[in-house]
């Protein structure tokens, strides 16, 4: 005997394949209201929320199915000639947990560039001069605006591709370095980044450089139903003794 479609998988299967993530919140709504049958307010007050959690927290417990679950299939890197194309290979890698915006046509478009400059960990002027340089170069070759990331939740990727001959750096330290000069450049504000995937590869002959990727991303909170944070710790954190 056929098993009846759980109304949430019902819902989640009428949907656009690029529909952005508040849809599927308002997917569970629906399907909820067809389940329930309760009404729900638009939007949903904060009780109704709580109704619509507790809901779905007795959906994915009960059923056998894992409700709305669809596998997500991971790229797979392969083989890379030399370093610099594994490093354009990590700068243009599909994000794993960002819902990235479409591009349809209209700015801001996803945006790739190199920054001439070696790694480093503590800014300076000529630093700075030539990142900003590098980042208004792309975006005349790309025709981008300057201010279209004004506002935009945007997920990032930074490469730092380091000589063999230089001291190590440590690769959040990169990382932080040239976002924080990269900040009021190319977007306003580095605290518009929700998502940071950083990388660091050593190579022979070269002094080192940056990629960069950046990514019109929706909020990380278009997906929750309930924006409430329940997690509590048991127990007190007391001093360690020696």
């Amino acid at each position: 005997m056929a098993q009846t479609p759980h109304p949430l998988d019902t819902e989640l299967a009428g949907l656009d394949a690029y529909a952005p993530p508040a849809a599927r919140v308002d997917a569970a709504y629906r399907a909820y209201v067809a389940d329930t049958g309760q009404p729900l307010d638009t939007p949903p007050t904060a009780q109704q929320r709580e109704r619509v959690r507790r809901w779905l927290v007795e959906a994915h417990i009960n059923d056998p199915r894992p409700v709305g679950y669809a596998k997500i299939p991971v790229p797979q890197a392969g083989i890379h000639c030399d370093v610099d194309k594994k490093a354009q290979w990590l700068q243009h890698a599909p994000c794993m947990q960002c819902r990235l915006v479409v591009p349809q046509g209209a700015p801001p478009l996803p945006t790739f560039f190199a920054i001439p400059v070696r790694p480093f960990t503590k800014q300076v002027k000529e630093t700075r001069r030539l990142i900003t340089a590098a980042v208004r170069a792309e975006i005349e070759r790309s025709d981008q605006a300057p201010d279209q990331w004004r506002d935009v939740p945007i997920c990032v990727t930074v490469v730092s591709v380091q000589a063999t001959t230089e001291k190590l750096i440590d690769v959040d330290n990169a990382a932080k370095a040239i976002l924080d000069t990269m900040g009021g450049t190319i977007f306003p504000d580095d605290r518009q980044v929700q998502h940071l995937s950083i990388s660091r590869l050593t190579a022979d002959g070269t002094p080192g450089y940056y990629l960069i990727g950046l990514r019109p991303a929706y909020p990380n909170l278009d997906d929750v139903v309930d924006h409430t944070s329940r997690m509590r710790f048991l127990g007190t954190i007391r001093p360690i003794s020696f």
